[in-house]
């Protein structure tokens, strides 16, 4: 990856279900350039082992970047067929799978707010460094869910 930092969205529904958002340069403002989830969706149905899951989220990891954040609704929302990102998550626990050049591979926790919107858990950050071993992606992603509210 040319990039120094990937993120991947993942919204996890009540049935297990994984959807994975890479992120990707956001130049919609003209003004400045962020990263934002893009219009690519990755989905993971159950049943899946800790393998499937592994696979899933590098493979979502290494599309960052693939496409430029695109105006109106996200790829949730299009999905689900609604309008609104806040209408797609409903019901959702949502984690960040981030890697960066420096510190490798974590996983954010986050806690759904009453507005709509999740807060990062700082405190529950789950760092894997650059060289994870087979099966430790798998097992951070689920304690990361178990810390996750919706």
């Amino acid at each position: 990856m040319r990039e120094k930092y990937a993120d991947v969205g993942l919204y996890i529904d009540n049935s297990q279900s994984i959807y994975a958002i890479p992120c990707g340069w956001d130049r919609i403002t003209q003004k400045t350039v962020n990263t934002a989830e893009i219009d690519l969706l990755f989905i993971l149905q159950l049943p899946y082992s800790n393998d499937d899951i592994e696979a899933f989220l590098i493979d979502a990891l290494k599309n960052c970047y693939s496409k430029e954040r695109e105006p109106g609704p996200g790829a949730l929302a299009k999905h689900f067929g609604v309008k609104k990102w806040e209408t797609a998550v409903k019901g959702m626990k949502c984690i960040s799978f981030s890697w960066d050049i420096t510190e490798g591979y974590h996983f954010m926790p986050h806690t759904k707010k009453p507005n709509h919107w999740y807060e990062p858990r700082m405190d529950k950050c789950i760092h894997l460094g650059a060289n994870p071993q087979k099966g430790e992606i798998a097992h951070a992603f689920r304690n990361a869910l178990e810390e996750s509210t919706c």
